[in-house]
């Protein structure tokens, strides 16, 4: 018997089928939706929009249009690309996604590859990406070529852009031990607070006057949200990030780092037969950045 994921995933089906039936579509692992439009391969991912649909704010119906339409807009702009980089500037922008994004790519030619990949963390890196108000477009090798600049440049925008964001986004406290920094925006990013540190720690300050200066236990579990605490809330961090991944669908992160002094210097372990949790280095952990020829 069908469970009610499997059986929402179906009516997500049988209502694109009636409204695009030219379109190809097949269920797919980890509660998704496989799409094939025009010969152009797409993923629905089903969590969030089950989450919200749970949440009964909106009825069901509805809450499937708007989000195929959406992603109909998104995959009509998947092949578009910019010819210039001033058509691209004030576009270009940063994203967090795992540094595994880069490695799947290179499965395609060279011009399909992305272009830049910038690890920030063992598990964490950041690519350029063209926003489009609700969804991101990753920049390839064959976008980047025509555009004529250095890759230097192409990232000083991306970085200046996506610091604009911060105007989109929130910070909460967890009591007087945790403070958690979140964007807004359905398609936000807080990737800025990972490209230099300093950013991070500047909204820290003065999210958190009352904290002394010591090191900080901190997590990025999804996309648009950095979770922050004193050291030893271990299980604080578990318990949001779990609610995060549940809402948002997909995890980013499970790991937990410790920041001091505008840098991330160490991952927390903790180790099942051990009581108190280590801190391991992480110089010589972080994977280089690839950048275009």
């Amino acid at each position: 018997m069908n469970g009610p994921k499997e059986e929402f995933r179906q009516e997500v089906i049988e209502y694109i089928l009636s409204k695009y039936p030219e379109w190809r579509v097949t269920p797919k692992d980890d509660f998704a939706i496989s799409v094939e439009v025009s010969g152009k391969p797409g993923s629905i991912n089903l969590h969030n929009i089950y989450h919200q649909v749970k949440l009964g704010h909106q009825p069901k119906q509805v809450l499937i249009q708007h989000f195929i339409s959406e992603f109909v807009g998104v995959i009509g702009n998947s092949d578009k690309t910019l010819d210039s980089f001033g058509s691209a500037k004030n576009t270009i922008s940063l994203v967090v996604r795992p540094p595994d994004l880069y490695k799947e790519d290179l499965a395609d030619s060279y011009d399909k590859q992305l272009a830049f990949s910038l690890p920030v963390l063992p598990d964490l890196a950041l690519y350029w990406v063209i926003d489009n108000a609700n969804s991101w477009r990753y920049v390839p090798n064959s976008e980047f070529s025509r555009w004529n600049i250095h890759s230097g440049e192409a990232t000083w925008w991306a970085y200046e852009n996506t610091c604009k964001a911060e105007a989109c986004m929130n910070t909460g406290k967890i009591g007087e031990i945790g403070l958690l920094i979140s964007t807004n925006r359905k398609s936000g990013t807080i990737s800025h607070l990972l490209y230099d540190p300093r950013n991070l720690q500047g909204l820290i300050q003065r999210a958190r006057p009352d904290w002394p200066e010591q090191p900080y236990w901190i997590c990025v579990p999804v996309p648009g949200l950095i979770v922050i605490t004193k050291k030893g809330h271990d299980e604080t961090i578990k318990e949001i990030s779990l609610v995060a991944h549940g809402h948002y669908g997909k995890a980013l992160s499970n790991r937990i780092y410790t920041f001091f002094e505008d840098n991330f210097t160490g991952e927390v372990m903790h180790q099942p037969n051990q009581k108190e949790s280590t801190v391991v280095d992480l110089n010589g952990r972080i994977p280089g950045a690839v950048l275009p020829d």
